[in-house]
């Protein structure tokens, strides 16, 4: 049974990021808690580097420690998309 998530902010942002996933995607982001958690933290990690990138007066160490957050979790969503399986069907 193939059930839609509502639209919001990490879906959405997670969909762009991997288009060729969408449909593995949606389903884990309906059937899995960890994994929704991961895309909600996904997207608050890249509106965070985008927000330090946008204000040159906030410090970069921190936009640095975030950016490894972000690529961390873009690690750990790949990964659970390729054991879940692809493809857009």
């Amino acid at each position: 049974m193939f059930l839609y998530a509502l639209m919001d902010k990490s879906l959405e942002y997670i969909l762009t990021k991997f288009p060729d996933h969408r449909s593995k995607i949606i389903d884990l982001y309906n059937s899995d808690s960890e994994f929704r958690s991961l895309c909600e933290d996904y997207q608050v990690s890249a509106q965070t580097i985008k927000q330090y990138r946008q204000n040159s007066e906030l410090h970069t160490g921190f936009e640095m420690d975030f950016m490894q957050v972000y690529i961390e979790l873009e690690m750990e969503i790949v990964q659970l998309l390729e054991v879940n399986g692809t493809g857009s069907r």
